[in-house]
């Protein structure tokens, strides 16, 4: 199970909690006030303000118990970015953390002795700012190119040059239709007697 929580100042950390200690946590509510020495807080209160089971379906603070129940809702968790007076029915979770809850969502309530940063969390922001930059790369002294070698000629081209060029067909004659080819009949010249005697 993971328990995510946020200080006042808008900074989320997340710490992921092994068996023994989750189970530690099954019973409580949406509402109810924990010990931050299960999160690795010595001396901090966290308050439970939500989370979420394996499928990803948000627990509400209105469903009792540990069930999934499709709700009809127009606000709240589980509707987002609906128009003024739109309802629609959502699947939620109860309110109570269950073996089947993966996430527990929780703020902090009382603050420790240590700061938070002391404790070893550290928010993104702050991993951000405190990463140090990489070296960069030395410029590397430019190195002369070869030049590229003449390509030779593919064979299929030396074929077609040696081959001798071949004559071009002569165009194809279109197949007649019977109208044409009656036309062709009729115009056909008469033979002469010269040519019957060579």
């Amino acid at each position: 199970m993971k328990l995510v929580f946020g200080d006042n100042k808008g900074n989320c950390f997340q710490k992921e909690l092994d068996e023994s200690t989750s189970a530690q946590l099954f019973g409580k509510q949406i509402g109810d006030s924990l010990d931050g020495g299960l999160a690795g807080l010595p001396g901090y209160e966290l308050q439970i303000t939500g989370g979420s089971n394996c499928q990803g379906t948000p627990m509400r603070s209105t469903i009792q118990g540990q069930r999934k129940v499709r709700v009809l809702t127009g606000r709240g968790v589980g509707a987002r970015k609906l128009r003024p007076g739109e309802r629609v029915k959502k699947l939620v979770a109860g309110n109570t953390v269950s073996p089947a809850t993966a996430q527990v969502n929780a703020k902090i309530v009382k603050a420790g002795s240590k700061t938070l940063k002391d404790l070893g969390f550290v928010s993104k922001k702050e991993a951000e700012a405190v990463k140090p930059e990489e070296p960069k790369e030395e410029a590397k002294p430019e190195t002369p190119k070869e030049e590229p070698k003449p390509a030779e000629p593919k064979k299929e081209e030396t074929a077609k040059q040696e081959a001798p060029a071949e004559q071009p067909e002569a165009p194809k004659a279109k197949p007649k239709t019977p109208k044409q080819e009656t036309e062709a009949e009729e115009v056909k010249p008469e033979e002469t007697p010269s040519e019957e005697a060579n």
